[in-house]
């Protein structure tokens, strides 16, 4: 897992803002894409792809937009990460919403958005085909400001990794939906490449002999600047504690 062959870019969109942050799963002879998707600015919203070879990808268009009205995740959506279990799709992903008494901004800047959202919570959703999605409840199923999530199956339970600038936090979870704070999994190092904090974290959980979490290192402030890393997590400390108490 140190050296990495660049296969290319596998899917883009022309004209976007941006196109990031994919989760896959594989479903039969299927590979699903899942990933987060902005027409302009941050206007984050969820799309899918599938494939069949993981090269070749057909668009399958949006998922999950933000929710109406004044919900909770009104103003942007993505992030997601999904598992397929018991022939349904399960998504966690992130969102905010807006302040009250706030619309939303005219200016695409990101300061102009920031200004009036709420702070970051993680949704739930389910589908059984992947294109239709329901949401879980009107509230988010986890707060603490998380963002940047990956939800893996671990033992009998779930771990959540998100970002943060103190390092790469957790939760764990019985089944999924009730989360319990378990804190920083992996302080920022105190040296320069990560002195900003852990962003985008990704769980490789059940290979060799512990699991293994792949992280997003930043090095400035406002996380412009982005490398990949890759820490050593203890098995007793993931396995031992990914149930909620």
């Amino acid at each position: 897992m140190k050296a990495w062959d660049k296969q290319g870019v596998v899917l883009e969109e022309a004209g976007v803002n941006h196109v990031n942050d994919p989760s896959v799963v594989r479903v039969g002879d299927v590979w699903w894409m899942f990933y987060t998707r902005a027409e302009h600015g941050i206007s984050d919203e969820i799309a899918a792809a599938t494939s069949t070879d993981g090269a070749h990808w057909e668009k399958r268009g949006v998922v999950l937009a933000p929710g109406e009205g004044d919900a909770w995740d009104s103003l942007i959506v993505g992030r997601p990460s999904v598992l397929y279990e018991e022939g349904r799709f399960r998504m966690w992903y992130d969102g905010c919403g807006l302040k009250p008494g706030q619309v939303r901004p005219t200016s695409d800047k990101p300061e102009a958005l920031l200004a009036v959202a709420t702070g970051r919570a993680v949704g739930y959703a389910e589908s059984n085909d992947g294109l239709h999605w329901k949401r879980h409840g009107t509230a988010p199923i986890y707060g603490e400001g998380a963002g940047a999530l990956h939800v893996s199956r671990v033992a009998d339970g779930y771990v959540m990794l998100y970002e943060s600038h103190s390092g790469t936090r957790w939760a764990a979870s019985r089944d999924g939906l009730a989360w319990t704070s378990r804190g920083v999994l992996a302080a920022t190092s105190g040296g320069e490449a990560d002195r900003g904090g852990h962003v985008t974290p990704f769980l490789l959980a059940g290979q060799g002999p512990g699991p293994r979490q792949l992280f997003v290192g930043s090095n400035s402030g406002d996380w412009s600047k982005n490398w990949i890393g890759r820490v050593e997590v203890e098995r007793d400390e993931v396995v031992g504690k990914s149930g909620a108490e």
